[in-house]
């Protein structure tokens, strides 16, 4: 049975929707909390990153003990072990944030070095190689030019 009115919805999304639109988000404070316990870096920038969850974080109110445990676990998992096998470990979030952003751009760099010695070593010659190199010499014995 369809209504008329405007506040009818077909569908839960749409009801959803409607009410989200009517009212707005009940508990902001429960919502950012839900977001920042499943936000992960993934593909992004860890400036980016780092902007969203702080954002979260201030939304969601919480402490910086529950903001570290997030953090450490929202992070790209290279990072999390370069930087937590610091010593001594980062124990505050300032120092977490501060420790992930120099950790991040030594393995960037580390990653830009690795992609840009295999362009050079797949751009050498064949004739280059240990093999090729050395075979004629050992196997054949050199003939002495007359």
């Amino acid at each position: 049975m369809e209504q008329d009115t405007s506040d009818y919805c077909d569908s839960w999304d749409e009801f959803c929707e409607l009410f989200l639109i009517s009212f707005g988000i009940p508990n902001e404070r429960e919502e950012a909390y839900n977001q920042l316990t499943v936000f992960c870096q993934n593909d992004l920038d860890l400036s980016v990153y780092f902007v969203e969850f702080i954002r979260l974080k201030t939304l969601a109110e919480i402490s910086e003990d529950q903001a570290i445990h997030e953090l450490r676990r929202g992070i790209n998992l290279d990072l999390l072990r370069a930087v937590s096998a610091m010593v001594p470990p980062p124990s505050s979030l300032d120092q977490w944030f501060s420790a992930a952003r120099d950790r991040d751009l030594q393995l960037r760099e580390a990653r830009q070095f690795d992609q840009h010695n295999r362009v050079v070593r797949k751009e050498r010659s064949p004739n280059t190689s240990y093999e090729s190199f050395h075979s004629s010499s050992y196997y054949e014995p050199q003939v002495a030019a007359s």
